[in-house]
């Protein structure tokens, strides 16, 4: 007798064939231009995308669709990815211009968020404090001995507010009066 594999089982428990899916690379078999994404895109302009785009997402319903969700805790990140990436998928833009979407239509979706009174969450599950004090100044002795010792001599904290110092221009300083006023003092 010959002993099942646990994925055998699993396909026997499921009642699926195994080899009912097409194989790898069966799309490739297939006359091009199938699908909307393999044809040329609607709009090619940033600025007319975002228009049609624009036009969909002030409808009534999609407006309280998108607000209701925005509400809910979804981020707004996801939102607009869905959004342009559906916008590719119709073949209403192609990926670049997808990617130069997510800009405008995040902002439009925080500008409509906050006419609303919703604070919306803006991306998904970033932590800003990813890594603490502690474990930054333990790589920091592992890998860079020589600024860790700076650091704890008090040198790099004085480096920093010179730097600070150097960078504080004032308007006066700055302005054609106040370089006539230093060469009359030299």
């Amino acid at each position: 007798m010959v002993e099942q594999s646990p994925f055998s089982k699993n396909y026997e428990e499921a009642e699926i064939d195994p080899f009912s899916a097409p194989p790898a690379g069966y799309s490739l078999t297939q006359p091009q231009g199938k699908w909307p994404w393999e044809q040329p895109s609607r709009f090619v302009d940033i600025e007319e995308a975002f228009d049609f785009i624009l036009s969909k997402l002030v409808q009534p319903q999609e407006k309280m669709d998108f607000l209701r969700l925005m509400d809910a805790g979804i981020p707004i990140e996801t939102i607009t990815r869905t959004i342009t990436f559906s916008a590719f998928t119709k073949g209403i833009v192609n990926p670049d211009l997808a990617e130069l979407l997510v800009v405008p239509v995040s902002l439009f979706l925080l500008t409509e968020a906050r006419r609303a009174g919703i604070t919306p969450k803006f991306n998904n599950n970033i932590e800003l404090n990813m890594i603490s004090n502690s474990d930054i100044m333990g790589l920091m002795e592992e890998l860079n001995p020589e600024r860790y010792k700076e650091y704890l001599s008090g040198e790099a904290l004085r480096e920093e507010s010179d730097e600070e110092k150097e960078e504080e221009v004032t308007e006066k300083d700055m302005s054609f009066m106040g370089i006539e006023e230093e060469k009359d003092n030299e």
